[in-house]
């Protein structure tokens, strides 16, 4: 455990940010195509 807490977690790290970077674009995507069935 203590180990653990030594390393520093880049890897869930950035791993988490490129999730939530994909979940934003899908949500983006989402908009965009709704705002296109509106016009």
């Amino acid at each position: 455990m203590k180990n653990q807490h030594k390393n520093p977690p880049t890897k869930a790290f950035s791993n988490n940010v490129k999730c939530r970077d994909l979940r934003l674009m899908m949500q983006v995507n989402q908009a965009l195509k709704f705002l296109v069935k509106l016009k």
